[in-house]
């Protein structure tokens, strides 16, 4: 695991962008991880995006002004992962305030609608975030605009067990 940096929304909870590998492939990972009495580590509070849906996530991102000013609700992209599932990233306002959403959305013949996965990143760290998914980006292989600008290195099966840049209290589950 390979965290790139992680967006503190309180003394006891913290976003963290990280990229990780699964079955031999790179994934970015936007999760919320929380420290409490009785729980320290990660939620089901965030998404794993493979590179393809990364990629389209991020460029949805660029157009958001950056002031809050200007901020308004609004779907800024729904990104197919299967015929059942999408990413739907979007501008919203909760309690008073505006953030950015990037939760999975389902279509089936039953329910349509959000999921539980997802993340609520404050619109107040958009900048933080966009330097983020940047860096990510690179990370994955990719540019804004799709294309490669770091050869594919060897793929490790299974992440170091000591990870660099990750707090002690979440290193056991990584």
């Amino acid at each position: 695991m390979d965290q790139v940096g992680s967006l503190t929304l309180s003394d006891k909870a913290e976003v963290l962008f990280y990229l990780d590998i699964y079955h031999g492939k790179k994934f970015a990972n936007i999760r919320k991880f929380i420290r409490s009495e009785k729980y320290t580590g990660p939620t089901k509070s965030g998404v794993k995006l493979n590179k393809d849906v990364f990629k389209k996530v991020q460029e949805a991102l660029q157009d958001v002004p950056s002031s809050l000013s200007e901020a308004e609700e609004k779907e800024l992209a729904l990104v197919l992962v299967s015929r059942i599932v999408s990413i739907r990233v979007s501008i919203s306002y909760y309690q008073g305030k505006y953030g950015i959403d990037i939760r999975e959305y389902y279509k089936t013949p039953n329910y349509k609608g959000p999921g539980k996965s997802g993340v609520r990143i404050p619109y107040e760290f958009l900048g933080q975030m966009r330097a983020f998914l940047e860096q990510m980006s690179v990370g994955l292989g990719i540019s804004k605009e799709g294309n490669t600008v770091i050869p594919p290195q060897e793929v490790r099966e299974e992440c170091d067990n000591n990870p660099e840049g990750v707090p002690n209290d979440y290193r056991k589950f990584f």
